[in-house]
């Protein structure tokens, strides 16, 4: 649709490095299509980028609002609250979203990595469990809970986990910088 061709203009415009102009661009995107995910989630981006946090998370938060069950939804407006520190929102926010979308494995991990970072040690692991549970073969959910093991004194069962992961992304820098920290523990 024409939504999709503004859209498409602003992230060209945005790429050339022209933030007014590609804001108007998705402005005018979102007035033809307000119910596309797509658009909403790029000018969302671009608003962050630009420093527009205010109108990202308008954007992020209707289509969350309009969208409950919308796992997408609940993350991104999730990841822009926990990045710009509203940590309290994004907990809030989050807990509400795995009580309605409980099978979601992102959820549970975004929702652990604030818990983590609001020092709530305990309910941070036993989400990381549960989305460990839910997508056993994710090297980066074994990674984070590997880490978590390891400094809770359970190295043995931290560096399994860990060499696990590194088996299975045997790329992954992050994963292989968890394993050797572990290791340097045992």
């Amino acid at each position: 649709g024409r939504g999709r061709s503004w859209a498409n203009l602003g992230r060209c415009l945005h790429l050339l490095g022209s933030a007014a102009e590609a804001t108007a661009a998705y402005e005018r995107a979102v007035e033809l299509e307000p119910t596309s995910w797509e658009v909403a989630r790029n000018f969302a981006e671009l608003a962050a980028e630009v420093g527009a946090i205010g109108r990202a998370e308008a954007l992020l938060r209707v289509w969350a609002e309009q969208r409950p069950d919308d796992a997408d939804a609940s993350l991104a407006l999730g990841e822009l609250l926990a990045a710009t520190d509203r940590v309290a929102a994004a907990r809030e926010l989050l807990e509400e979203a795995v009580s309605r979308i409980e099978d979601d494995a992102r959820l549970h991990a975004l929702l652990g990595g604030v818990l983590l970072g609001s020092g709530a040690r305990g309910e941070a692991e036993a989400r990381y469990a549960r989305a460990l549970e839910l997508r056993p073969e994710d090297p980066a959910l074994m990674s984070n809970v590997a880490l978590l093991l390891a400094e809770r004194g359970e190295v043995g069962e931290a560096e399994a986990l860990a060499v696990r992961a590194t088996i299975l992304a045997p790329d992954d820098g992050v994963a292989r910088q968890i394993l050797d920290h572990i290791r340097k523990k045992n």
